[in-house]
Formats: C-alpha cells, sequence, structure tokens
C-alpha cells in the first residue's frame, strides 16, 4: 500500500509567497492577509479578476461606486466582480483582511 503524500501547508501570517497556483486547481491566482494600521488605506481593483475579501478583526470603511460607503467589521466580506473596485480605510484600531483574488476565464 502507498502511503498518499500529504498536501502542502502555508501559513498565511507567516508568509506573502503562498504557492497557491501549485497547492489548489482552479481559477486561483492569489491568496493573503492583508494587515491595515488605523487609517490606513487599501484599494482593490478587478481587472481581468475578482476579489474576495473577508475582514478578520478589526473595523474600517468601504466604498464602491456601486454602494457609496458602508462599514465593514470582523465577518464582513465583500466581493468584487469584473472591473469592480473598492476603497478601504481602516478604523482607529486597524483591520486584518483575507484577500483571495481569481482569474477569469
Amino acid at each position: 500500500m502507498t502511503t498518499p503524500t500529504p498536501s502542502p501547508r502555508v501559513n498565511l501570517f507567516e508568509t506573502r509567497d503562498t504557492g497557491i497556483t501549485e497547492i489548489m486547481d482552479g481559477p486561483w491566482k492569489d491568496i493573503r492577509v492583508v494587515d491595515l494600521d488605523g487609517g490606513e488605506s487599501f484599494h482593490a481593483r478587478s481587472t481581468g479578476e475578482e476579489h474576495a475579501l473577508f475582514v478578520m478583526a478589526g473595523a474600517g470603511i468601504a466604498t464602491a461606486p456601486e454602494t457609496g460607503a458602508f462599514r465593514i467589521e470582523k465577518d464582513s466580506a465583500i466581493a468584487l466582480p469584473l472591473d469592480g473596485f473598492v476603497d478601504i480605510v481602516a478604523g482607529d484600531d486597524g483591520m486584518r483582511m483575507l484577500q483571495i483574488t481569481m482569474t477569469i476565464g
């Protein structure tokens, strides 16, 4: 009997280079943890790709053309369709998000 090769594991809190495209099949392009200090800005634009953002800690204000400004906080999620964009400003205590980027096509 052959012993299966264990799946690779990556600690997203320790490295920026996840190798997600080698670990998983599908449209994955990147996955990373984004840490923002209080008042720091983050911009995501979906040009030829899609983004999903999950707030893991903290809070902030997200602004998108379709919705205007709205509050996001822990357990909030934002999905950006193709050609969508969002600007995020972290609240006073900062913010931590998980960003997943997927290719289109």
